[in-house]
Formats: C-alpha cells, sequence, structure tokens
C-alpha cells in the first residue's frame, strides 16, 4: 500500500490538463492571510515581535510573501504551483495581443530576416511594447505589472522562435521559419507557451512551408503519437527502412526522439546483420554491455536527453512524456539529476508539485537546486512567491556554501544590478532580512567569515541608505549586525583597498545625516582607538573631498564642523587648512581665470583667506607657492598659447610685483631639480619649436624669461645636456625621425661646431640613446639614418655597438652597424690608398723635375692641389 501510495504522489500529470485546474482568489487568500503571524508562531515568536515586520511590508507594494503554517511532511509548497491568479492572467493576456498581432508580427519577421543583431533589435522590439503599454493610461502599479511581464513574454516568444528555427523548422529555402507560426503558438495562463499544443496547431495548418518529413520530424519530438503514425506512411518510412534506413540519416544524439519512435515503430524493418543501422533496443543492450549495467529503454533514452540534450531543455515534453514512463524507483534516482540539468521551470515546478517528505529532503539539501535553480525564481513573476517559502523550510539543513549564494543572489539585485529585476529594491531587502533572520547561527557565521565579510561589507555600505527617508534600512543593518563580532564590524569598517566602511561615513558627512553617522559608527566600532582610527582615515582619504564639498556650497560651519570632529585642536585644524590650499581646487579656480582670460584674483583670494584663516603671511606664502608646487602645467600652457600679458599678470598677483621674485621664479622652470616644471620643461620647448619650425617662439620665451646673455647661454647648454632624467631637446626629435629639425635645434643652441660634433659623440653612447632607439625597434630601415645623423667617429660606432649589444636588441641592430662600420673602414681606406697612390706620383715628378722645366712645376701645383 505503502509503495502505491508514494507512485501516486510522484506519479505522472499530463502537462495540457495542468491549467484547467484552477482556484483563484479563495485559494490566493488562504495562503497569504495572516502570513508573518503563522510564521512567528512557527519559529516561537510572540504577536507583539509581528509589528516591524508588517511595517517593512507596507512599505513595500509586493505581495506579501506565500509563507505555509505547516511542516512540509503535513503540505508541499508546490502543490497548488499551477492556481494562476487572475490578475495575472488578465496581464498576461493583454501583453500577448500586443505582440501577436500583424503590425508586430511584421515586425518580427522582418527583424529575423533583414537584422544583422537580432538580439539587440529584439530589446529594441520589447522596448516598443513597452511604449505601448504605456500609452494605455492604466493605474501605475498595473503599468508596472505588465513591464515586467511584457519582459518575460518577449523573453518567452524569443526562446520558442529561436529554438524551432535551429531545430525544428529550418529547411534549405528559408533560414527563419518559426515566425511564420506565431499565430499558431500556444499561450498559457501563466504566459509561458504550451510547446506541445503549439505543434498540435502547426501540424493541423492546411499549408506546403513544410515537408511531410519535417511535419513527422515535430510530430516525434512533440511525442504526438497519433501525428507520428499519420506522417509517417506519408514519408513511406517502411518502405525507407526496408532500402536505404531512414535511421541511418538521422544523429541519435541531436535527434534522439526520432531515432526512439522510428525504432520502435518499424524495429522489425530493420536488418539486425546490418552493422550501421541500429535499433534503439540494440544501443540499449551494447550501452550494458559495455558498461556492466541493466537499464531499460526508457531510463537510457531519459539519460540522452537530460545529459546530452540540457541545451535543448526549453523543449521539455519529451523529458516528461519518458519522465512518466519511469518506474518509482528510477524516478527517485533521477530526481535530482533532472530538477539540476533541466532549465524549465514549468517542468521543474511539476517534479516539485510531486514530491514526498523524503524527496522534498533531498532536494532542499541539494546544493545546486539551492544555489542557480532557486535563485533563478527571484526573477520569475510568479515562482518568485515560492522563493522564500522554500528557502524557511530548507535553512535547518541547508548547505552553508548554498545560503551563501542565496543572500548574495538576494544582494545582488538592490541597487544598480547586472539582473533584470521583477521588483523594487525594498521587496530584495525584505527577502534578504527574512533569511538572516530565521538563518542558523552556523549559516551566519560562515557568510561572516567569508573573505573578511566582504558579503556584508558590500551589503550595509552599498545596498543600505542609513539615512531619514528610509530609517527601515537602519533596522535591517542592526539586525544583521548583531550576529558580528569585533573583528567582523572591524573588517568592515576598514578593510579592503577602497574602506567601504570608511567611504560610507564620508557619505553620511557630505548628507549631512550626523545622527546616522553616530548610528552606523556605534554599530560597527566601540573602542576609542578604532574611532580615532576612523577619524584619522577620513582625514586622509576623504577630508579633501569633504571639506571642498562644504566651502563650494557656503556652508563653512558645516566644515568646520567636520574638522573639529576630527582634529580637535586648533593647531591641526590650521595646518590641514593650508594644506587644503595646495590642492588642486586652488589649481581649477586659476584655470576658470585663464579660461576668462581676465586677471580677476577674487575668489581665489577669498579661498586662501578661508584657508589661512585671514592670516596675511599665510595668504602670500600660498599666493608665492603657485607657479613652484601644482600650477606649472597652467603656466607653460600660458607659455605655449602665448599668452605672456595673462601670465606676467598671474606671476605679478601671485609675489605682489616683486620683480626679483618672480625671475627667481623663471628660472626655476629648469634650475629647480625634482620639481614637476623640472621634469617636463624641455618637452615644452620641444612643442614651442615644433609648432612652427622656426625658432621664433622659442625666442620669444628666451626673451621673456632671461634677462641676460649669461643666463640664455646657460639655458641652451641645459636644452641639449639636460641632468637627472630628463630627455634632451634631440631625445623628443630623433624619437620622431626628424632629423633636419634636429640639426636646426642643436646649431640654434651651440655655440660651435666643435660644440656640435662633441655634443654628437658624447649623445650617441650617452644612456638617453637607449629610449631613441625603443623607437627604432619597428623602423630599422631609419637606423641607418639615425647613425648618419650623428656623424660618428670609428671609435664612437664600436662603443655604440656595444651599447646594442648589452641591450640585446634584434640582431638586425648589430648587422646594420657593421655594414656602416664596414662602410666607414671602406671609405678610411680608399682615401688612404688615394693619398698614397698621390704622393708616390708627387715623387716621381719630382726627380725629374729641372730648374727650367715649367710644365713639371705646374703638374706638381696641380697634384698638391689634388691632395
Amino acid at each position: 500500500m505503502s509503495k502505491r501510495k508514494n507512485e501516486n504522489q510522484i506519479s505522472s500529470t499530463s502537462n495540457d490538463n495542468l491549467y484547467k485546474k484552477r482556484k483563484y482568489d479563495e485559494k490566493e487568500n488562504s495562503i497569504t492571510k495572516d502570513t508573518n503571524l503563522q510564521k512567528k508562531r512557527k519559529y516561537g515568536e510572540d504577536k507583539s515581535s509581528v509589528t516591524n515586520d508588517d511595517d517593512i511590508q507596507s512599505i513595500s507594494s509586493h505581495k506579501k510573501q506565500r509563507i505555509q503554517q505547516n511542516n512540509l511532511l503535513d503540505e508541499n509548497i508546490f502543490k497548488d504551483w499551477f492556481m494562476v491568479p487572475l490578475k495575472h492572467i488578465a496581464s498576461t493576456n493583454i501583453v500577448i495581443r500586443l505582440w501577436i498581432n500583424k503590425s508586430t508580427i511584421n515586425q518580427i519577421s522582418n527583424l529575423f530576416n533583414n537584422s544583422t543583431d537580432i538580439v539587440c533589435d529584439w530589446g529594441e522590439l520589447q522596448n516598443n511594447i513597452n511604449d505601448k503599454i504605456l500609452t494605455l493610461c492604466l493605474p501605475e502599479s498595473i503599468t508596472q505589472q505588465l513591464i515586467s511581464i511584457n519582459q518575460f513574454i518577449g523573453n518567452e516568444l524569443f526562446n520558442w522562435l529561436e529554438y524551432h528555427d535551429n531545430n525544428m523548422l529550418c529547411n534549405k529555402s528559408s533560414k527563419y521559419l518559426a515566425v511564420n507560426y506565431i499565430c499558431n503558438i500556444e499561450w498559457t495562463p501563466r504566459g509561458t507557451i504550451n510547446y506541445r499544443q503549439t505543434a498540435r496547431n502547426i501540424l493541423a495548418r492546411d499549408d506546403n512551408s513544410l515537408s511531410n518529413d519535417q511535419k513527422y520530424q515535430l510530430a516525434c519530438n512533440y511525442c504526438l503519437e497519433d501525428s507520428i503514425a499519420n506522417y509517417a506512411q506519408k514519408v513511406n518510412l517502411a518502405s525507407y527502412l526496408q532500402t536505404t534506413s531512414y535511421l541511418q540519416t538521422i544523429s541519435f544524439h541531436s535527434q534522439p526522439m526520432v531515432y526512439f519512435w522510428s525504432s520502435n515503430m518499424y524495429s522489425t524493418n530493420i536488418d539486425s546483420t546490418t552493422a550501421d543501422v541500429k535499433t534503439i533496443d540494440a544501443l540499449v543492450s551494447d550501452y550494458n554491455n559495455r558498461n556492466r549495467t541493466n537499464i531499460d529503454t526508457n531510463t537510457y533514452i531519459f539519460n540522452i536527453l537530460v545529459e546530452h540534450n540540457c541545451h535543448k531543455a526549453m523543449n521539455y515534453v519529451p523529458i516528461e512524456y519518458i519522465w512518466n514512463r519511469l518506474s518509482y524507483e528510477e524516478k527517485s534516482k533521477k530526481l535530482t539529476l533532472v530538477i539540476n540539468n533541466i532549465n524549465n521551470s514549468d517542468f521543474i515546478c511539476l517534479l516539485l508539485s510531486q514530491l514526498d517528505y523524503k524527496h522534498q529532503q533531498t532536494i532542499l539539501q541539494n546544493s545546486y537546486f539551492l544555489s542557480v535553480t532557486l535563485t533563478s525564481f527571484l526573477n520569475d513573476l510568479l515562482l518568485s512567491d515560492y522563493f522564500l517559502p522554500i528557502a524557511y523550510n530548507a535553512l535547518n539543513i541547508m548547505p552553508e556554501k548554498s545560503f551563501f549564494y542565496l543572500i548574495d543572489a538576494v544582494a545582488d539585485r538592490i541597487g544598480p544590478s547586472l539582473y533584470s529585476k521583477i521588483y523594487d529594491d525594498n521587496h530584495y531587502k525584505f527577502i534578504f532580512k527574512e533569511l538572516w533572520q530565521f538563518a542558523p547561527k552556523r549559516l551566519k557565521e560562515y557568510v561572516l567569515e567569508c573573505n573578511n565579510t566582504d558579503l556584508i561589507q558590500n551589503f550595509i555600505v552599498f545596498k543600505l541608505f542609513l539615512n531619514d527617508e528610509i530609517n527601515n534600512d537602519i533596522d535591517i543593518a542592526k539586525l544583521v549586525l548583531a550576529d558580528a563580532n569585533a573583528t567582523h564590524k572591524y573588517n568592515i569598517m576598514f578593510c579592503g583597498s577602497l574602506q567601504c566602511g570608511v567611504k560610507k561615513c564620508s557619505d553620511l558627512i557630505i548628507q549631512n545625516q550626523w545622527n546616522f553617522l553616530d548610528t552606523f559608527i556605534k554599530l560597527l566600532i566601540s573602542s576609542t582607538e578604532d574611532i580615532n582610527t576612523l577619524k584619522q582615515e577620513l582625514i586622509k582619504d576623504h577630508g579633501y573631498q569633504i571639506t571642498i564639498h562644504f566651502y563650494q556650497k557656503q556652508e563653512y560651519d558645516k566644515a568646520e564642523h567636520f574638522l573639529k570632529w576630527c582634529l580637535e585642536s586648533d593647531e591641526k585644524i590650521k595646518t590641514f587648512k593650508k594644506k587644503l590650499a595646495s590642492k588642486e581646487f586652488s589649481c581649477k579656480i586659476l584655470e576658470s581665470i585663464v579660461t576668462s582670460n581676465k586677471s580677476d584674483f577674487i575668489e581665489i583670494e577669498d579661498y586662501f583667506q578661508w584657508c589661512a584663516s585671514n592670516d596675511l603671511k599665510v595668504i602670500n606664502e600660498l599666493k608665492e607657492s603657485i607657479p613652484q608646487k601644482w600650477f606649472q602645467e597652467v603656466i607653460f600652457k600660458l607659455i605655449e598659447q602665448d599668452q605672456y600679458e595673462l601670465l606676467d599678470q598671474i606671476l605679478n598677483w601671485c609675489f605682489s610685483n616683486d620683480q626679483e621674485k618672480i625671475d627667481n621664479c623663471k628660472n626655476s622652470f629648469y634650475t629647480t631639480k625634482g620639481s614637476n616644471s623640472y621634469c617636463c620643461f624641455s618637452y615644452l620647448i620641444y612643442r614651442l619649436i615644433e609648432k612652427d619650425n622656426s625658432f621664433q617662439l622659442l625666442d620669444k620665451f628666451v626673451k621673456w624669461c632671461f634677462t641676460d646673455i649669461q643666463k640664455i647661454n646657460h639655458f641652451k647648454k641645459w636644452i641639449l645636456c639636460p641632468q637627472d632624467d630628463t630627455y634632451s631637446l634631440c631625445t623628443y626629435q630623433l624619437q620622431k625621425y626628424k632629423f633636419e629639425l634636429a640639426d636646426k635645434s642643436v646649431a640654434w643652441a651651440a655655440m660651435s661646431h666643435e660644440e656640435i660634433d662633441l655634443f654628437k659623440n658624447k649623445f650617441m653612447v650617452d644612456k638617453e640613446i637607449e629610449y631613441i632607439l625603443d623607437d627604432y625597434m619597428e623602423e630599422q630601415d631609419k637606423l641607418q639614418s639615425l647613425i648618419k645623423w650623428f656623424s660618428p667617429s670609428i671609435e664612437i660606432i664600436k662603443k655604440f655597438k656595444e651599447i646594442i649589444l648589452n641591450m640585446h636588441y634584434n640582431s638586425d641592430f648589430s648587422e646594420s652597424l657593421d655594414r656602416y662600420l664596414q662602410e666607414c673602414e671602406n671609405v678610411d681606406h680608399d682615401i688612404k690608398n688615394d693619398v698614397n697612390d698621390t704622393m708616390e706620383k708627387l715623387l716621381l715628378n719630382v726627380e725629374n723635375i729641372t730648374s727650367n722645366d715649367q710644365l713639371a712645376v705646374n703638374a706638381i701645383g696641380e697634384l698638391a692641389l689634388n691632395i
């Protein structure tokens, strides 16, 4: 008797009849009534503790969570999963009508046949349907529900079209046939497609778009037994099998159900001696022999459908068909495998609705089901109602890692998210709170210990808004942190490269939420030492941002309040504000002066006065620090743009018209080692030359910057031979293969030809040459031009070659140098031979000279000229 009872509990249920059995409002109300009170009683809490949960649910506009009153042993959560609320049915029908009309179907047909990015364009089509929903002028709550359903319906239709185009309705004449059968789709009240009934509707059509063979395969894939027999006769399958073998044309693993039905119907027509053709029974026998098993044909084909065909699991009809033919024992063995591998919520819910207590316990302890399948319920309009009821009943037996994945999935749907969300943030916050509130201690401890409390840190800091408007978030934070120890709380506040907890405090200060800042701090830290650490971190990493925020809003009292809270002593505040004046905000003010091209220093004066607390000496120090410390880039930009008049006005303001200080400032551009200007000044000179190639801009700068010839000559020497990791002017030019311009630059800076030769020979073997050679790795044909530019001696070339070898450059570099060196040596050898020949001729002529032989004298003179 008990076995028969179990078989009845996990028995077959025809999916075609599921939606005929419905009870609407009464069942809905009986499940959701007094939800919180039932849950509290179950976990041993009194009535008075329900109030806060009711308040939270009143904030959210979502449906109350379905929570069963009794134990799983008494009632199956999923036994009524097919009972769809009338409101959902009506909403689904509205959306389906927006999709299934002539205009939209034409758009879909055009999209599939002409689009270069079908997925992207389908998203646009879904947005168009959303626009139509907005024009219906319905209440906001209904409009939002329709938009959520539209996303679901759109995805369901797209999946059906793609699946049938790729697997069922494809032929040589057209790649996209499924769109022609949109009007034949059978929609369920849930908003899903009844694949089997849709296949029946397609086969019932009187058209020639599909061949008899395609119709036969369609009937096989959807287990339509009457149609299978009908179309088997039309394709003359029996005759086919007697000749070539129809089974030879079918891939068993890609079309297992076609193979299954063809083999079963006409196994008697297949010659068992044919090696290439085997019935399904023969394949099963081979499998059993190889693996020493004793499975039957149904189990074998089921394994193929689930394990090798799971990517097509959106068509679960054959899986359900074979499932219903399995024995109770086989179903028990395969239950976990099916639920973990089938990506179809209807079929999963069908199985779950048939579970007895033993199988429920098995599933609720399965990590994959909890971590993957159950989290997918969060995105399903109807199945989301079952998320919490299942989770409640699984908490006590749930693996720790599964609980981590569950609440992580919930937290990921709060705020900006990669996931599509069907509810607002408050819904998911409520779920998070419920999971945490009723989770056993072991599950909470596991989450708190994972990755330095990373998940809880992100949840508290990024997902909750601890301010006046959303004070329920404070309750959630208190609930979660009540289970955290001192180390966990310290990690939430201080750990991580971004120090998220400290950043949260900064945000609360900027929002002027001092009350909630105090609450947040008390939740996480209590020792005076940690509070002082927090203040130090705030000043170090966020002090500038916070202070400037209040200054720009002219909320000076709030800026002072923050500084006093963090720094406490007046001396520390004074020092901080002085440093504040040297930050980029001052530079932004000055840049605005440059942009407006007006020498208006009122704003920067006011800012310095605030930073210096009106101390004139400090104000002057700040002004004089502008050119030397953090304004050089703007100064160089003004020089490059030939805006010397505005630049003079700025320098006069900085140094209170003290010409000596202004001159020293100009000289410091390239003489103050270690300054920002020292590192980029040579590049400024390069840009000035590059702008006109005539050195007029450079000459103008030199005249503006230097007052005597001695300083100009010193500057020119520096241009050619800078020190301390700054580049020579020629470095930039040779990197760009600008050999002629480099020659002009050297000529402009050098005093004589001897200086030029000395500079080039020294520069060629200087360490700076490495930066130039890097640019010749891909342009080795230009290496000869580079060497010729230096005009080096043979000794310098040999030293240069040593540099090349030490730097392990491409061997072509060395070969190129060898060729040039050989050319130089050949030239040198030819010159020596020419000189020797000339001298021999000269001596020979001298022997024949007579005192009166004028011709000989002339010849000697001519030879001498040649030498």
